[in-house]
């Protein structure tokens, strides 16, 4: 995957008033020292779409829906995460493998899309979810890239004859994440409908 780095520029060394401005600039910024530490991926707050976009804050990456006092619909993230600073604001976002379950046999993967922002240099900052593409029931992973904008997902889903358990058919998927991390589009068919089974 490739990653963008930021250099910094130190501060300009002169003769008169502007060396004065100068030591004052290196100075100020000194104050302000390193952003505050990021919260962790894994206190996100997910959206299920499926639950009429339920939102379910995540500890340590696991989160679950309840209706009437009862957990429906169990979710998390996979370890099957892409950073990559898509929006150049130099911050990286994520991709991420998620889970649903509704404590059957299925197991429905999607592809979550976060943004990370800040509102400030002295900022921890948030990240949001942002789109959410259903890859199956019981898909298996086999490699994933995220190269500048353009998300490639290597899985084995289930032919027309495969039983759920066993998918055999490889395939390769790809997703453009939108401008300003605002979304995720399909740019290949999927060859499973992830409906239960």
């Amino acid at each position: 995957m490739r990653r963008r780095s930021r250099t910094g520029v130190g501060p300009r060394v002169g003769i008169g008033p502007s060396a004065g401005v100068a030591v004052l600039l290196a100075v100020s910024a000194g104050c302000f020292g390193e952003p505050p530490e990021a919260p962790p991926l894994e206190s996100a707050e997910l959206v299920v779409p499926a639950f009429d976009s339920a939102v379910v804050g995540l500890e340590e990456g696991r989160g679950e829906v309840t209706e009437g006092g009862s957990v429906v619909w169990t979710v998390g993230l996979t370890d099957w995460v892409l950073r990559y600073d898509v929006d150049e604001d130099g911050d990286e976002d994520a991709v991420v493998v998620t889970y649903g379950s509704g404590g059957g046999s299925g197991m429905f993967y999607e592809l979550t899309l976060f943004s990370f922002d800040r509102d400030g240099p002295r900022d921890a900052g948030r990240w949001t979810w942002q789109a959410t593409s259903p890859l199956g029931d019981r898909v298996r992973m086999r490699a994933a890239t995220l190269d500048g904008s353009t998300v490639e997902l290597h899985l084995t889903e289930h032919g027309p004859d495969d039983p759920q358990c066993c998918p055999t058919v490889e395939t390769t998927r790809r997703w453009r994440v939108e401008e300003g991390v605002s979304g995720l589009t399909a740019l290949d068919p999927a060859t499973t409908e992830g409906r239960a089974r």
